[in-house]
């Protein structure tokens, strides 16, 4: 009952190929998406600027046109709410990102090229009068 050393050295050699595979795909797959901030500024003369609470409003999107969320489904693809700093996962495409203060205030919407395992940059200043 003793294991041949070849047919041993095979099995311990696919053990070690599997473990390697496996941690190669495991730190391999980097999440895509939008990450940023939405800040709330001026009002009284010497506030200080602080983080917005609020949400931030997601469409998908066809193309890169420059596009307003008019004409677009009457529901966002994603609504998070937000006090300041905000990460969403998307797949890679096109999107409308609206930042929206508590209240109503609109602070920013812009189309977004999301890239595959890359986070794109989005914020917001929300400006108070």
């Amino acid at each position: 009952m003793f294991m041949n050393r070849r047919v041993l050295m095979a099995i311990v050699i696919a053990v070690l190929c599997g473990i390697a595979a496996s941690a190669c795909t495991s730190t391999d797959q980097a999440s895509s998406g939008i990450t940023g901030a939405m800040t709330a500024t001026g009002g009284r003369a010497g506030t200080p600027d602080s983080p917005a609470t609020g949400q931030i409003l997601i469409w998908a999107t066809t193309d890169s046109t420059p596009a307003t969320t008019v004409g677009l489904a009457p529901r966002p693809l994603q609504a998070i709410a937000t006090s300041g700093e905000f990460t969403v996962e998307l797949e890679p495409g096109f999107y409308v990102v609206r930042g929206t203060e508590l209240g109503g205030l609109v602070c920013g919407e812009v189309t977004v090229e999301v890239a595959p395992r890359e986070m794109t940059k989005v914020d917001f200043l929300c400006q108070h009068r």
